[in-house]
């Protein structure tokens, strides 16, 4: 009488080499998603870093004091939606705070996500350039003009925040 279907240890075997290469392939694709979240996050600092050139470009335009402004400033992701809209009319009456919310607004505008990351820091000169960016999304960390590598990432192991992405940028 021949037998049909396979016995009890060819199954046990043939789970346990799925199961060996599983083991194997999870790690290699978390490496490529915590890559790839990295990319996502030095994408949305370039986006700010050109939305906070266009805002200091055009508050230069309306003769506001942009100098004031040289520093680095750490925010809050839901800060600028709660500065979304945000207008200033009178340049010479403009603070360094309403300045910063104009920046704020305008980076909203142009970059409505911004919402969404955990931290943002930024650093002016004294002649008005956004000399860099970092930001936090998650435990992502992403910087411009520098861009943070998977490396980096690593090296610093889950120890990230904006200030630390910011720096990268600037010392690399």
């Amino acid at each position: 009488m021949k037998k049909h279907g396979f016995t009890l240890i060819e199954l046990i075997v043939v789970i346990a080499i799925i199961a060996v290469l599983a083991a194997l392939l999870i790690p290699v694709m978390l490496h490529f998603i915590a890559k790839s979240k990295i990319m996502s996050s030095n994408s949305s600092a370039k986006d700010i870093s050109t939305a906070v050139v266009a805002a200091l470009v055009e508050m230069d335009t309306a003769e506001m004091r942009i100098n004031q402004l040289a520093g680095s400033y750490e925010y809050a992701g839901s800060l600028f939606d709660a500065d979304k809209g945000f207008k200033i009319t009178a340049a010479d009456k403009t603070s360094t705070a309403d300045m910063q919310k104009v920046i704020r607004a305008k980076v909203y505008d142009h970059f409505n996500q911004v919402a969404k990351l955990d931290s943002v820091s930024i650093a002016l000169n004294k002649d008005g350039q956004c000399l860099g960016v970092g930001v936090i999304r998650g435990a992502y960390p992403g910087s411009y003009p520098i861009a943070i590598n998977f490396e980096a990432y690593e090296a610093h192991a889950g120890a990230w925040d904006s200030d630390l992405a910011l720096q990268y940028a600037l010392n690399k």
